[in-house]
C-alpha cells in the first residue's frame, strides 16, 4: 500500500511509531491512566472502560505528519495523513483486524506526554493513535447493529 500524497509530490512526510506488547506499552498504558484520571477524576467507569481498550490492544500506532513552514501545506501534510491512516483501516479490514482511530480519550493526541512519549521532534504533529487486533469473537456476536442514517438523508446533489 503505498501512502497518499498531493497531485503524486512528495509534499508531506509521516512517522509510524508501533507500541507493542512489553515496557513501552505499559508506560503507555501508566501515561493514558494518568491522563484519565485528571481530565475525569469524578468518571471511574469511563476511566476503566478506557484503560480495557489499552490493555487489551495488542497494537497502538502513533501517526504524525509534518509542520510545514505555511498553514496551507501544513493542512495538507495532515489531510493526506489521514487519507493514509484511512488506507490502513481499510487494509486492516480486509483482515478481520478490529481497527480504533482516537484522537481524543486514551489517543492521547492532544496531550504533550504523547508527543514527549514518541520522541516527535518540533515540526511534527500528531494525528492520531490507532488500536489495532483481532476482536473478540464472542463480543462481535453479541454487538447490536448500529443504526445509521441513510446516505440520502445526509446528501445534497446540486
Amino acid at each position: 500500500m503505498k501512502p497518499s500524497n498531493i497531485g503524486f509530490n512528495s509534499l508531506f512526510l509521516y512517522k509510524v511509531l508501533t507500541i507493542r506488547q512489553g515496557e513501552a506499552k505499559e508506560r503507555y498504558e501508566e501515561l493514558a491512566l494518568a491522563y484519565l484520571q485528571e481530565r475525569f477524576p469524578t468518571k471511574p467507569h469511563l476511566i476503566e472502560s478506557s484503560i480495557k481498550v489499552v490493555t487489551n490492544t495488542p497494537v497502538m500506532i502513533a501517526v504524525t505528519s509534518d509542520i510545514a513552514s505555511n498553514e496551507a501545506d501544513s493542512k495538507d501534510n495532515e489531510y493526506a495523513v489521514c487519507c493514509a491512516i484511512h488506507s490502513m483501516w481499510l487494509a486492516a479490514q480486509e483482515l478481520d483486524l478490529g481497527f480504533v482511530w482516537r484522537t481524543r480519550g486514551v489517543g492521547l493526541v492532544h496531550d504533550q506526554r504523547l508527543h514527549d512519549f514518541i520522541g516527535a521532534p518540533e515540526g511534527k504533529k500528531t494525528v492520531g493513535m490507532i488500536f489495532l487486533g483481532y476482536p473478540d469473537a464472542k463480543e462481535l456476536e453479541e454487538a447490536k447493529p448500529k443504526k445509521r442514517t441513510p446516505f440520502v438523508e445526509k446528501t445534497v446533489w446540486l
